[in-house]
């Protein structure tokens, strides 16, 4: 599924012909709901084993909230639904990668559940000394005596006929389990055809350029971000040849200068003296694991490079090893689109333009 996903993001972008891509866009939506399924059964499993531990840092809200609103894009325009944003600048104190799922399940679920021509804003507002974000739709509403039991494993109240693009009925419930783990309340406002309203409140961060704006004085200038990945250096570590493959097919789509590896000992004697801007590495190899090379990288190199750690292995003590050591790791299958941002991000966070 892993390779599948990968193969299929680089066939889209390199198709022309508006056939070609009618038939590649439907198998992509094939592998997007294969792969919705199994993210949700897998993130269900590890919030409920409790092995998930928040990272809490400062999180550039609008940049978030465009990048989730570019990826969903393409989708809302499927069903032709107009999907807006309105977001402020600023920064807050949480899990970048936990409050990014929160959002992404609630946009999903609300583009999932709003008809045809309808709406779906994500919207940002300040409250005091939190922002609140919140996701609203025009679609069919939830009646009030049923709005607690859309937080509860496997509830959909609109698809009585069990169709599996809709989901299984996990979306909300990991929505709640997120939002409990990072102390931040969950609130919901909906009538039966009015619509509905999810909200999270966060603290904001009350940076440098909000107390010079107070003053009347103008902003720092921000440090150079990445916006778009031409040229990135990026080493590819796995002993599947197809993942090597397909991970390197997409990186290279999106202008990439790629490298790969079969293992630890290919890495030493091809790459020892090459300067990367990014490693991405599978957990198990075939004499060691990722966090081996990561440790050696961390050891050798003057000029470290980003990290990304890819596993189909959900053992709580991987994550706990990857989160002791700071690094961020994303379960096999993973979507071209949810690599590409962690990409962006960690980019970004390296430059100084993310604290």
């Amino acid at each position: 599924m892993h390779a599948l996903g990968l193969f299929v993001g680089e066939l889209h972008s390199r198709l022309d012909k508006p056939e070609q891509k009618k038939i590649a866009s439907k198998v992509e939506e094939s592998v997007e709901a294969l792969s919705s399924l199994l993210d949700s059964l897998l993130d269900i499993s590890k919030l409920d084993a409790g092995i998930v531990i928040p990272q809490i840092q400062g999180v550039d809200i609008e940049s978030m909230m465009r990048r989730l609103v570019q990826d969903f894009d393409s989708v809302a325009q499927r069903k032709n639904i107009t999907l807006r944003i309105r977001c402020l600048k600023g920064a807050v104190l949480s899990d970048p990668v936990l409050l990014e799922r929160i959002l992404l399940n609630l946009l999903s679920n609300a583009i999932r559940y709003t008809p045809p021509n309808g709406t779906v804003l994500l919207a940002c507002r300040r409250r005091g000394d939190n922002f609140s974000i919140e996701v609203r739709d025009n679609g069919i509403g939830i009646p009030v005596d049923e709005q607690e039991n859309v937080f509860r494993e496997f509830v959909q109240l609109a698809n009585s006929a069990r169709d599996r693009s809709k989901g299984i009925g996990l979306g909300l419930a990991i929505v709640d389990r997120l939002a409990k783990l990072l102390n931040i309340p969950l609130t919901l406002r909906s009538a039966p055809n009015q619509g509905s309203t999810f909200s999270v409140s966060v603290p904001r961060v009350f940076g440098v350029d909000e107390l010079l704006a107070e003053q009347g004085l103008p902003s720092i200038t921000p440090m150079p971000r990445h916006d778009r990945l031409e040229s990135l250096r990026v080493l590819v570590v796995d002993d599947d040849m197809l993942v090597r493959s397909s991970t390197a097919g997409i990186l290279e789509s999106w202008g990439c200068y790629v490298r790969v590896a079969k293992d630890l000992q290919e890495v030493k004697d091809k790459y020892s003296a090459t300067v990367f801007d990014l490693v991405i590495c599978d957990y198990r190899l075939p004499d060691g694991d990722g966090l081996m090379l990561a440790d050696s990288i961390k050891d050798t190199c003057e000029v470290q490079p980003a990290f990304i750690l890819i596993s189909g292995d959900t053992a709580p003590e991987i994550l706990q090893a990857t989160n002791e050591r700071g690094h961020h790791l994303l379960h096999k299958p993973v979507r071209p689109a949810k690599l590409r941002s962690l990409m962006l991000f960690l980019l970004k966070k390296r430059d100084g333009s993310i604290q």
